[in-house]
């Protein structure tokens, strides 16, 4: 991400900035911080639960940019994106067939893949109880019958 500063001379932080000059900020850089983010480079959802969220800056982690250019189809982007990941993770088992060293970086808009991420998807066996009035027994679901 990339924006001129001011029309004025400006101070970041313990920086002067002359005016009209351009100021990078490195998004990888930043959501890879492991001052801001523990273990940066570990899976772990629970880093955005409210209990863990407090304290932290509401820029140090920026996947659809920030302040007044922010995207504006952002909370359509994450709820279509909440409900795809939800139906796949329910009917699907799936498991990269590359390790993290075999993926290589590529950042033009956002840092991405160059070669995408490959998986393998594996039908899941869905479970459902039933309950007959008197017990509650699982019973195992393929191709929309059950067994």
């Amino acid at each position: 991400m990339g924006s001129n500063v001011s029309l004025f001379y400006t101070h970041l932080g313990d920086y002067f900035t002359p005016k009209g000059t351009t100021v990078g900020i490195s998004a990888i850089g930043l959501h890879r911080n492991p001052e801001v983010w523990p273990a940066p480079l570990e899976f772990n959802p629970d880093r955005f639960l409210p209990e863990n969220s407090q304290g932290r800056h509401p820029y140090a982690f920026v996947p659809f940019s920030a302040g007044p250019r922010n995207c504006i189809g952002q909370r359509l982007a994450i709820l279509e994106e909440k409900l795809v990941l939800a139906y796949v993770l329910r009917h699907f088992s799936i498991e990269s067939t590359q390790s993290f060293d075999d993926l290589c970086p590529c950042s033009i808009m956002i840092l991405r893949p160059k070669e995408g991420i490959f998986v393998t998807l594996a039908k899941r066996q869905r479970t459902c109880i039933k309950n007959d009035g008197r017990s509650q027994r699982l019973i195992g679901i393929n191709n929309n019958s059950f067994e």
